[in-house]
């Protein structure tokens, strides 16, 4: 995310059309090996939400078969949760905007409503729609066979893609119909559903496939099945996106670079992400043995490092990096010369590496020497806070070394354990 953001926020200045520029002035075809799967990457924000829909509708499973009672009050929580999470990203991000000693003062940005739909707003959605479609379907409808659920949910994500054009075009005149009545709240909510890079028409459908794994490994699926059905639902999503493109939407590539993503991209970031899930899901749910675990566990310890700080990055890095930026421009001057008919990059791709590693290695040296105070007084450490005070409920976030070094100690089986006291108490 931070790399990403480094590029297409600071360097291109939010145009992602300066890329295909760059490429198209290039004559040869080796870069664009490098170029598409980076292109595809980028499109992998909704990461967060799938791997976040997968939790949430893990513990709604347990949950309603083990106190289904309880389901109501998960789901409020989920709901106060998402309602905090956006709160806090909102102050976070308006406090490291507060341009300091600007003209000799220091401005207080005014706050605004953003009707485009960032990721926290496709996971605060997914924290109550998630676990609301799981009970709907496993609870209260009985459909309880792991295969049975998976065809519902598969049918389900269908439909929601197959819509969604025509829903965000009755949302659009919806927004327009509430704002002449000034019924801004209720414009706003539909905006999240319509608008912007993670608009949840069809995003939410990240939440379905995430629900999709978590029944897979709610029931213990084999390994085996798992990749069956990761390789059954990409050849799915790519008939899907071929018969898209030639009958739905022909002209879609004009639009590859805007904010609001065409639906064909969505299908093909979904269909390619599951690929990662999946290597996580083989390396540390369905190992070949405890060594390769470990191993694994070890090479992936900065991701763990750096996802304890998520909502932190994600809300006040983009303010920092625009800081850091401002003085890289003093030395090199602007990254793109817009004195032209088209931008073009002005910095040349070693100015542009040094950038971004320089942004890597900064957050780098940050999460490092905050993570032996445990991340207090970051926007994830007030989450959990807030949510203990609210709801009286912890959220397993204090021990901060644990998520991050635990994984990769090996687990004792308990029989060796116990044979290892009895040798002590002997």
């Amino acid at each position: 995310m931070l790399i990403i953001h480094a590029f297409i926020q600071q360097i291109a200045g939010y145009d992602g059309s300066l890329f295909v520029n760059a490429l198209a002035q290039i004559d040869s075809w080796w870069p664009y090996l490098l170029a598409v799967p980076v292109g595809i990457i980028s499109l992998w924000g909704f990461m967060f939400g799938f791997a976040f829909a997968c939790t949430v509708a893990m513990q709604t499973l347990r949950l309603i078969d083990t106190n289904p009672k309880r389901i109501p009050k998960y789901i409020f929580h989920k709901f106060i949760m998402g309602c905090l999470l956006l709160i806090l990203n909102k102050i976070g991000y308006t406090i490291f905007n507060i341009p300091f000693f600007s003209d000799g003062s220091t401005l207080f940005p005014t706050l605004r409503a953003n009707y485009d739909a960032n990721i926290l707003d496709a996971i605060a959605w997914m924290g109550v729609l998630v676990p609301l479609s799981i009970w709907f379907l496993y609870g209260l409808f009985r459909i309880k066979k792991g295969d049975h659920l998976i065809f519902t949910l598969l049918v389900i994500l269908t439909l929601w893609f197959a819509l969604s054009p025509t829903l965000i075009s009755y949302g659009e005149m919806a927004i327009s119909y509430l704002e002449t009545k000034k019924l801004y709240i209720f414009s706003l909510i539909i905006s999240k559903f319509t608008r912007g890079r993670f608009r949840l028409l069809p995003g939410l459908g990240y939440g379905f496939i995430g629900s999709i794994y978590a029944t897979l490994l709610y029931k213990q699926a084999q390994f085996k099945k798992i990749i069956q059905f990761t390789l059954f639902f990409f050849a799915y999503c790519m008939i899907a996106f071929v018969l898209w493109i030639f009958f739905i939407d022909p002209s879609w590539f004009q639009s590859f670079t805007d904010e609001t993503v065409p639906i064909p991209l969505t299908i093909i970031s979904m269909s390619t992400m599951q690929f990662l899930f999946v290597l996580f899901i083989r390396t540390h749910d369905y190992p070949k043995n405890e060594t390769k675990r470990v191993k694994a566990s070890k090479r992936t310890t900065f991701w763990r490092r750096f996802s304890v700080f998520s909502l932190s990055a994600f809300s006040i890095g983009t303010p920092i990096a625009d800081r850091i930026f401002s003085w890289f421009v003093r030395f090199w001057g602007p990254s793109v010369d817009y004195s032209g008919t088209t931008g073009v990059f002005a910095w040349t791709i070693w100015q542009i590496i040094v950038f971004v590693l320089f942004i890597w290695g900064f957050w780098e040296i940050i999460v490092r020497i905050w993570e032996n105070f445990e991340y207090k007084f970051s926007l994830d450490w007030l989450l959990a806070q807030l949510m203990a005070m609210l709801t009286g409920t912890q959220m397993n976030r204090s021990d901060v070394k644990y998520i991050i070094y635990n994984p990769n100690y090996y687990k004792i089986p308990d029989v060796a354990f116990s044979q290892l006291k009895a040798k002590v108490i002997d």
